[in-house]
This record gives structure tokens, sequence and C-alpha cells, in this order.
């Protein structure tokens, strides 16, 4: 008995074209890491709110009148624009690590997730997220990888 198969040009045309995708996931990564930093994340500190949607907490009494009184603004998070600008990406390895803070700003992680600090940790820092995957980013991620696939 004889077996022919047909057709198996395009299969073959269609797996190399995919093969050739998959092996360079590094754009996708790249494009998903700049849409969440310049989309995503300058949203959190517009809002006001983590990547789940939850409010920042206000600014103690203290704090705010301090900050009013030398920058006029009751800005969370936002003095000189330091901590924002740190945001930024990185793929290595077919990972994508987004995070903040640098020489400059050695605080983006308290500020982040929350905790003690000042001299002999007497200072709370309440937790204002404004980095994770929430709703923005699932849909950056999935609208990146729809795109990413579809294209030629």
């Amino acid at each position: 008995m004889a077996v022919a198969l047909r057709g198996f040009d395009e299969v073959e045309r269609f797996i190399g074209a995919l093969d050739k995708k998959l092996s360079n996931y590094d754009v996708l990564l790249k494009k998903i890491g700049h849409r969440i930093t310049h989309e995503a994340i300058p949203d959190h500190f517009k809002n006001k709110k983590s990547p789940d949607d939850k409010p920042w907490p206000v600014l103690s009494k203290n704090y705010a009148d301090y900050k009013a009184e030398k920058k006029g603004s009751l800005d969370i998070l936002i003095w000189n624009g330091k901590l924002k600008d740190s945001v930024d990406y990185k793929v290595h390895n077919i990972r994508l690590f987004i995070g903040a803070g640098n020489e400059d700003v050695p605080y983006a992680r308290i500020h982040d997730l929350g905790g003690k600090a000042g001299r002999n940790r007497k200072v709370k820092i309440p937790q204002r997220n404004f980095i994770g995957i929430g709703d923005k980013e699932e849909h950056i991620i999935e609208d990146t990888i729809k795109w990413w696939v579809s294209k030629k």
C-alpha cells in the first residue's frame, strides 16, 4: 500500500515562519516592556492607583502640609519626577524585567512595596504600588502578542 502526502510544502513554510518568529522573542518582549513603561505605569502615577486599581494611600497631614509649602503640589510619589522617570525595562535571556530605581533613586522599592525607612527605620512608608500586572498591563500584553503573531 502506498501513501501519498500532499500539501506539506505550505505546512513547512508555516512552521518555518513560526519558528523564525519564535526565535526572536526580544522584539516582542521589548515592545511589551516599552508599552507598559510608557503607557500603563505613567497612568498609575497620574491616577494615583496601583495596577490592580486600588487607590494609593493619601499623604499624611504633616507631609501634605510640607509638600504643599515646598512644591505647591500634593502629587503622590512625585517630587521632582526622578522616581517616575527611573521606571524602565530590560530584556535578558528571553525574560522581561520591569523595575524602577537607580543610583539617584534608591527609594523606588520602598515606595512601591511599602515598609520602614529613615533613621532607625522609624518612618512607615505605605505601599503605593506602581509596578505590577493589572488589567491595563494584561491588555497591553495580549494586544502586543496578537500584533506580533499577526505581523509578517
